[in-house]
């Protein structure tokens, strides 16, 4: 592994399970080029879930990954795979800065230093910031299920 995998750690999780690291334990944490890989809704949720729990409050989360507003999947070039992935059934699905923070919930993420028009292009970096001892409201969520995100 490069020269490094006397200090590098793998684990293996089962599917649901957490990451066996504390919550708010990291000040930033990087996700690239991996969440458009993991396309069942329940473990993308999961995903952005983890990500947000372990980052301490005032934390950083990094992510680069293809634009799921871009209506070409970036690695495939397949038409339409972000727009109707279940019915294309794609393997590979775009993801957004709002997905992100829709996910994340009841963590609140909220966009950090990240330009507007960064945020549509085809392939997009942007990073969220997790708001200190704020939750998402019960209505908020309600809405959020009802609504499908």
């Amino acid at each position: 592994l490069y020269g490094v995998d006397d200090r590098c750690q793998f684990d293996t999780l089962q599917p649901g399970q957490t990451l066996p690291v504390s919550s708010n334990a990291f000040d930033l944490c990087i996700c690239c080029s991996v969440l458009e890989y993991v396309t069942d809704p329940a473990v993308r949720k999961l995903c952005a879930q983890e990500m947000a729990r372990i980052i301490k409050p005032s934390g950083l989360l990094f992510m680069t990954v293809p634009n799921r507003l871009y209506p070409v999947e970036l690695h495939s070039h397949k038409f339409g795979w972000n727009y109707f992935p279940r019915l294309l059934n794609a393997r590979i699905i775009g993801s957004s800065l709002w997905e992100v923070i829709a996910l994340a919930r009841p963590h609140v993420l909220r966009p950090y230093h990240t330009p507007l028009l960064q945020r549509f292009t085809p392939w997009t970096n942007f990073c969220l910031k997790k708001v200190s001892g704020q939750r998402v409201s019960a209505t908020v969520r309600e809405t959020s299920q009802r609504a499908g995100i």
